[in-house]
């Protein structure tokens, strides 16, 4: 169909020079994974990109600096939809966020529904080799991790009158494709080994329907369906999630929802924030009553991402346009169903053993970009890989590539004793020892009331504060050869015990077994 005779109108400029043309009636904003530097001449109805190209030089190139592009919209259903960050309709916004006059504290806690499709099933199942229970304790583990960590990102809310937390209050899984039939019906299929691709705007309305149908689903505030096919617009430009706006609560109606691309690396976890915070009413950063809030911040909520190293750590909080917007919303009755008590199917202890602990800097580069890939570690890369990660290029591995959702997981070591929090290297809190290095041969007593350890003539030495004095540490095993044997320390079955601890030779940590075979677990520790 010929697209009407209508020119553009300009909203504002991004990324120097590059202009950012919008028509407010018909246009909405997708954003996209891997973007390319497209020439900023437009026709009416073109995709538009917001996009500076890429930074490289002889040791680093990066991919999609900046993801976001405009669709045209063809329904004008679609006006309510927040094709991941753009929603044009201001009027319908501030209305929703007209107010009731509270004085209390608003203490939401949002039940997310995970609805998880065939075709991460699939996958988990193949990596499992079919087993099906360790492929759900997988997905339970993993969405447990993502949830946690969408769930930090919430917490760094400063404002005293607003607390928001995101818990999973149920996850369902499809364990056929007749099970998610209402998303398999809408996948293209290329050429073979490919993966199939899906219009995001066409699957998240078909789950907007499925979930109207279900009556026997968890209690939810809010659904969101992950998948491994592709999100495409209307223009066959990829895009990482969608969502009703200014939704959360409206559960009858199934559109308190959205759908949001996963391949297992933890990208998603960005996306997900993003779209959970705008069915909470929150715009977009520097757009309509956002507007003091500028848009190249890198708040959870804006626009577009920045390389700006002093700005990368902004990515992990809300803007205080986002707060006012999402209090505002969550004092009306829109916001009611989130003031319950929550029901928690499954909460991952984020503090306890940080992801970052459990996938490595370069195991994490090789679930993004392949098992030929990891992490680079050339320049200074290491000392702002928390908010931005680069990994190396598996085709090129002279060059390093990064995309501006990669950052280290929290945990992930990031120097000596240190380690990533909300996207700063700051010190490992249960770090016991602090080390320093020694530039002479000297000792400097001080008052810290932790160990340290210096070089002193090549040897190494413990500094003891409460004796005041330095020792020398024994060796493991001139420590043991001190050890006195026990009386009547015998085995009560010596060939059993010497055939057992052949097998099995750790068999001695167990207090029963070392006092059945004393005589043998003495002899093996010497």
């Amino acid at each position: 169909m010929k697209p009407p005779d209508r020119q553009p109108k300009l909203i504002f400029c991004l990324f120097f020079s590059f202009k950012v043309y919008n028509d407010l009636q018909d246009f909405k904003s997708v954003v996209t994974k891997d973007a390319y530097y497209q020439d900023d001449t437009i026709q009416p109805n073109d995709l538009v990109p917001h996009n500076r190209g890429h930074t490289s030089d002889d040791l680093m190139e990066t991919e999609s600096q900046s993801q976001y592009f405009l669709d045209k919209m063809e329904d004008e259903n679609d006006s309510d939809i927040l094709s991941d960050l753009f929603n044009t309709d201001v009027e319908t916004a501030v209305h929703h966020l007209q107010k009731r006059s509270y004085t209390n504290r608003i203490d939401a806690k949002i039940e997310v529904l995970v609805v998880v499709d065939n075709s991460i099933y699939r996958h988990y199942m193949k990596k499992s080799r079919n087993k099906e229970r360790v492929a759900l304790a997988r997905i339970r583990r993993y969405y447990g991790m993502v949830f946690a960590m969408v769930d930090q990102r919430f917490q760094t809310i400063t404002d005293h009158e607003i607390s928001i937390t995101a818990k999973i209050s149920g996850i369902h899984i499809a364990k056929s494709r007749q099970d998610s039939a209402w998303l398999e019906y809408a996948v293209e299929w290329g050429k073979s080994g490919t993966i199939g691709r899906v219009d995001a705007n066409v699957a998240l309305r078909s789950f907007q329907k499925w979930l109207k149908t279900q009556e026997d689903l968890p209690k939810y505030d809010h659904a969101i369906v992950f998948t491994r096919y592709l999100l495409i617009n209307r223009g066959n430009v990829e895009v990482g999630g969608m969502a009703f706006v200014d939704s959360i609560c409206k559960t009858d109606e199934g559109s308190s929802s959205s759908i949001v691309a996963d391949l297992g690396d933890f990208q998603c976890v960005k996306v997900a924030t993003h779209e959970l915070g705008h069915s909470l009413g929150a715009q977009h950063d520097g757009e309509g009553i956002s507007s003091d809030c500028p848009p190249d911040g890198n708040y959870v909520m804006a626009p577009q991402n920045t390389n700006d190293k002093a700005k990368l750590k902004n990515a992990f909080t809300f803007s205080h346009c986002s707060v006012r917007q999402m209090k505002a919303l969550l004092r009306t009755d829109l916001g009611k169903c989130v003031q319950d008590r929550p029901v928690v199917h499954y909460q991952y202890n984020l503090e306890r053993r940080p992801p970052g602990q459990i996938y490595s800097a370069s195991v994490q580069c090789k679930l993004i970009f392949g098992k030929k890939s990891g992490f680079c570690n050339k320049g200074k890369m290491r000392s702002y890989m928390c908010g931005q990660l680069w990994c190396k290029d598996p085709v090129n591995p002279r060059t390093c590539r990064t995309h501006s959702y990669l950052t280290a997981l929290p945990g992930t070591k990031c120097g000596r004793s240190r380690t990533c929090h909300l996207g700063e290297c700051v010190r490992h809190p249960n770090s016991a020892v602090l080390f320093k290095p020694s530039i002479s041969n000297t000792i400097s007593l001080n008052k810290s009331p932790y160990r340290t350890r210096t070089n002193l003539n090549n040897k190494i030495h413990r500094l003891s504060p409460a004796r005041g004095r330095l020792a020398r540490p024994r060796s493991r095993a001139r420590a043991r050869s001190q050890r006195k044997k026990p009386e009547n320390c015998k085995d009560k079955n010596e060939t059993y015990c010497s055939g057992l601890l052949s097998i099995n030779p750790r068999a001695c940590r167990r207090r029963q077994l070392n006092e059945y075979c004393c005589n043998t677990c003495f002899s093996r520790r010497r």
